[in-house]
């Protein structure tokens, strides 16, 4: 789930942990949303199509990089 608004992303891992971000930044351009955050010093950032609600989600840390298309 992610609440603009209040500026929290929050998801369960695999195992059920559930983890809750703060969204540092938020940027509205061309058609899409970009929400920039920070989670137990991993890095990530999500473009959203407001169109479409379809997300991306790259996720950077030491040693680590993924990239979740939705």
């Amino acid at each position: 789930m992610i609440g603009v608004q209040n500026k929290v992303a929050q998801n369960v891992r695999a195992d059920g942990e559930q983890r809750t971000s703060e969204i540092l930044s938020t940027h509205a351009e061309g058609g899409s949303l970009v929400l920039l955050g920070v989670d137990q010093g991993t890095g990530w950032s999500t473009t959203i199509g407001k169109s479409n609600g379809r997300l991306t989600l790259p996720v950077s840390g030491e040693g680590i990089g993924s990239c979740i298309p939705q």
